[in-house]
């Protein structure tokens, strides 16, 4: 089955290196003897043996197929600038805040508000309610700004 499926790479690949058109390519495989085996679009040299040959057809896509794949590239890197938004955002998310940069050091006010809001999280005796956690996110971007 693999090799099944790397002949067919092949085929594609070399149908597609030599520029075929729609119409009907035929594909060669040949053998030297030694086991070497090349792909080409031309029959067999003189010394090579024929081993096998395919006869590959390959149809354009439509206008709406071409539309579809664009859209789906869209799509995908749509997804991935989110993903990578996301990472950035909460790439420390279960442990606190962690993350330093030049403008909040530690010592500063704002580092201090993220460690008192990290440490009401952790130490809270019941669970914090949506104006808890408002409050304490109001802190932090008042402290921050």
């Amino acid at each position: 089955m693999r090799r099944l499926h790397s002949v067919s790479v092949v085929i594609a690949a070399l149908t597609l290196w030599t520029g075929s058109s729609t119409a009907g390519e035929v594909i060669h495989k040949c053998d030297d003897g030694s086991g070497v085996a090349s792909y080409q679009s031309e029959p067999c040299p003189d010394g090579l043996e024929a081993a096998k040959t395919w006869a590959v057809e390959i149809q354009p896509l439509t206008a709406a197929e071409r539309r579809e794949q664009a859209a789906q590239r869209k799509r995908e890197a749509a997804d991935s600038r989110y993903l990578r938004q996301l990472a950035g955002r909460y790439r420390n998310a279960g442990g606190g805040t962690t993350a330093i940069n030049a403008k909040h050091g530690r010592g500063s006010p704002c580092a201090a508000a993220k460690e008192r809001r990290d440490r009401a999280r952790r130490t809270a005796k019941r669970r914090l309610t949506y104006k808890d956690l408002e409050r304490l996110g109001d802190m932090v971007y008042n402290a921050c700004k």
